[in-house]
């Protein structure tokens, strides 16, 4: 992995955004947990174009994309406000202004992408109600503008068409199977071992709820299941370990309780002898 650490579901969103740009991984530069100035506030994700991004990559997401591409990740239980927006256009303005290697950023050259698994319909509407415009061009693709100068969209997640958006795709609720299947393919044959991290982060946080599906899937491949098991080693260990303590801390009591049945009925015992006497 990169050097930022991701240990929540964000995580799988970026694992799903780095395996769907796979195609452009010798163009595109991605730099997680991008730190502005030396204040505590950082880009999710930050996406350079090594190339000259006047030739446009044939990629639903990156074909907006610039020299500099600034990614605000949403889980799918995080909510994206518009006040989100404008987070994350302030997060633009600074890194334009604090240049690159003492080198000015044009305005042109920095974009905003904004991902989250559902679309934010409340946001958009209250966009269109300000007088924004949102337009829609590609499956799951919505841009903004008049806010402004800065080229902007919203990827939901859960609407992208194409093979290259099934790791994005099967983070959402109610997943199609069918996506499950070729994520699984994908797997086996496609993904690199470069690129094993990203998967990793997809299933143990992107569908963590869902991966017993994607284990029946492996089951047909023992290698890829062995290797899924090997993922999920620790929470199986921790589960195990979880329900060892659990049953030993369940005797515990119960020996107890029949220790203090014992002495409970020794005392009774006692109590009789003394007034028989």
């Amino acid at each position: 992995m990169d050097e930022k650490v991701f240990t929540d579901r964000e995580s799988g969103t970026y694992g799903g955004l780095m395996l769907s740009l796979r195609k452009y991984r010798d163009r595109l530069e991605a730099h997680p947990g991008h730190k502005l100035n030396r204040k505590p506030r950082e880009i999710d994700c930050l996406i350079i174009d090594k190339v000259d991004p006047d030739e446009t990559m044939d990629n639903d997401i990156a074909r907006m994309f610039s020299r500099h591409n600034i990614i605000e990740l949403k889980n799918p239980r995080e909510a994206l406000t518009v006040d989100t927006i404008w987070k994350v256009i302030s997060y633009a303005a600074q890194y334009k202004s604090e240049g690159d290697k003492g080198r000015t950023i044009p305005i042109s050259d920095v974009t905003i992408t904004l991902l989250r698994a559902a679309k934010p319909v409340k946001a958009m509407g209250q966009l269109k109600e300000s007088g924004y415009r949102v337009t829609n061009p590609y499956p799951g693709i919505y841009y903004i503008s008049g806010m402004v100068d800065i080229k902007m969209q919203i990827v939901v997640t859960g609407q992208l068409a194409g093979d290259e958006f099934v790791p994005l795709r099967i983070q959402k609720r109610n997943a199609a199977r069918e996506d499950f299947i070729k994520f699984a393919e994908g797997m086996r044959s496609v993904y690199t071992e470069s690129e094993s991290d990203y998967v990793e982060t997809v299933v143990k946080y992107g569908i963590y709820d869902r991966r017993n599906e994607l284990v029946d899937l492996a089951k047909e491949d023992t290698d890829m299941y062995d290797e899924l098991m090997e993922l999920f080693k620790p929470d199986i260990d921790k589960a195990v370990a979880k329900g060892r303590a659990e049953g030993k801390a369940e005797g515990e009591a119960e020996r107890k309780k029949l220790e203090d049945r014992i002495k409970k009925l020794e005392a009774e015992l006692k109590k009789a002898k003394v007034a028989a006497l």
